[in-house]
């Protein structure tokens, strides 16, 4: 009895093992994209002279600055925008340009309604802000290296 024992347990660990390489993983925490998305519109527009290739987004009341919100081999070129959905609140905001560099770090946004975020360096021409959304302006540059300001 004692060897048939043996082989069944054997065998029950033996199947084990080939479970825990294909059937049984622990799940991998979703992207921040998809966790903290919601019905609230954000638009990032580019008005710079450089492409961005990450941008982070974080509510508030987290630590880190998350994961990169844009797709693999994503970049918003200048003159370009890209459109978010956020859940309404305090959110944090990092856009970093392909070569690695930091272009605005900035913490506490209210983005409890419709937001345009919009970055210029003065290279690109300045155009209305879209209909129905308050534009939060970044300007960029030596003059006001990141200052930003709520424009109505």
């Amino acid at each position: 009895m004692s060897s048939v024992a043996g082989r069944v347990g054997a065998g029950l660990a033996v199947a084990a093992a080939v479970a825990a390489c294909f059937g049984t993983r622990v799940p991998r925490e979703p992207d921040w994209s998809a966790r903290y998305a919601g019905t609230n519109p954000v638009a990032l527009i580019n008005a710079t002279s450089v492409p961005i290739c990450f941008v982070y987004l974080w509510p508030s009341d987290q630590t880190s600055v998350g994961q990169d919100w844009l797709g693999p081999n994503e970049a918003v070129s200048p003159g370009m925008r890209r459109d978010f959905a956020l859940q309404p609140g305090s959110w944090g905001f990092r856009v970093v340009t392909c070569d690695g560099g930091v272009l605005l770090h900035q913490e506490g946004l209210d983005l409890s309604g419709a937001r345009e975020l919009f970055l210029t360096d003065g290279t690109v021409p300045v155009f209305a802000p879209m209909e129905g959304y308050q534009r939060i302006e970044f300007r960029l540059g030596a003059a006001a290296a990141g200052a930003a300001a709520a424009v109505p």
